[in-house]
């Protein structure tokens, strides 16, 4: 089964809009996109949980300081990695939606070098108040999280916009 089997796409006329503009493909890797960004959003939830449970634990007197500072460090370059990973996820999509639709399937499959560069360059040109809204920052209230870090995160907003 290919990837456009595996989505069916049940409105007629929406079927035919995209065969007839050559957009099935990037209809069906739209879709799978969403999937994949939500089980990375997922996954990188996970690590979020690891690195502060592993950053809150104290040493451990019994073993090896230094195993224990190589371990945190671990666990942070993990988290790290994680997220550079979703950036290059969310980089690499908001660059070539910009593109015609139809080329869409080609740009994400070339798997360009440059795209996070460019993208990363056109962040560069909006004022930092305009970077959440490019970014599509949700409304913190609505966000699930622990009240304490809704005022955590609410502030380092305020930081961006207003600096």
């Amino acid at each position: 089964m290919n990837i456009r089997q595996s989505i069916t796409v049940s409105d007629v006329k929406l079927r035919t809009y995209l065969s007839e503009n050559k957009l099935m493909l990037t209809f069906c890797i739209l879709q799978y996109g969403i999937k994949s960004i939500g089980a990375r959003r997922e996954f990188l939830g996970d690590k979020i949980i690891d690195f502060r449970n592993y950053s809150l634990k104290e040493f451990s007197p019994g073993i090896d300081l230094t195993e224990q500072i190589s371990k945190r460090q671990i666990v942070h370059l993990d988290l790290l990695s994680n997220i550079f990973m979703f950036m290059e996820d969310f980089f690499g999509y908001s660059y070539n939606l910009r593109k015609p639709l139809h080329e869409f399937p080609r740009l994400i499959a070339s798997r360009n070098d440059r795209t996070v560069k460019n993208e990363v360059d056109l962040l560069k040109r909006y004022k930092k108040s305009e970077v959440g809204q490019f970014l599509l920052f949700p409304d913190v209230t609505s966000l699930p999280i622990e009240p304490h870090e809704k005022i955590i995160v609410t502030r380092h907003l305020k930081n961006i916009r207003y600096s």
